[in-house]
């Protein structure tokens, strides 16, 4: 039996499609209003990919990575803007990345798990 964990960021913006999050998505959703009344779907509602059974889920707490990770994957993103900081699509992807991490942080998405298993 194969397992994948995998994982995305959900919306909590009323009436947002039920999806991962892609670093390359045009534009953030719409941030959620007070006097919205439409319910929230959770990423558990959502039907998994074809040939998996989701088996877990769990909100990820994005902040507990060791510090040993953490260096190692700032190393990568300087190598990674030293050689294609130039490169319009880096910006992008750049720009793209800071809109998540606003999200983030506003709560507009929350970050999730999911272990899932090849059925």
């Amino acid at each position: 039996m194969h397992s994948a964990s995998c994982g995305g960021c959900w919306s909590t913006a009323p009436g947002s499609a039920c999806s991962s999050s892609s670093p390359t998505a045009p534009s953030p959703p719409r941030r959620p209003t007070a006097t919205s009344s439409r319910p929230r779907r959770r990423p558990e509602s959502c039907s998994p990919p074809a040939g998996f059974e989701v088996i877990d889920t769990a909100e990820a707490d994005l902040s507990d990575s060791p510090e040993e990770w953490t260096r190692a994957a700032d190393a990568v993103d300087a190598e990674v803007a030293r050689r294609h900081g130039g490169d319009p699509a880096f910006r992008q992807a750049e720009e793209n990345s800071g809109r998540v991490g606003r999200l983030l942080a506003d709560g507009a998405l929350r970050p999730w798990l999911a272990v899932a298993v090849a059925v």
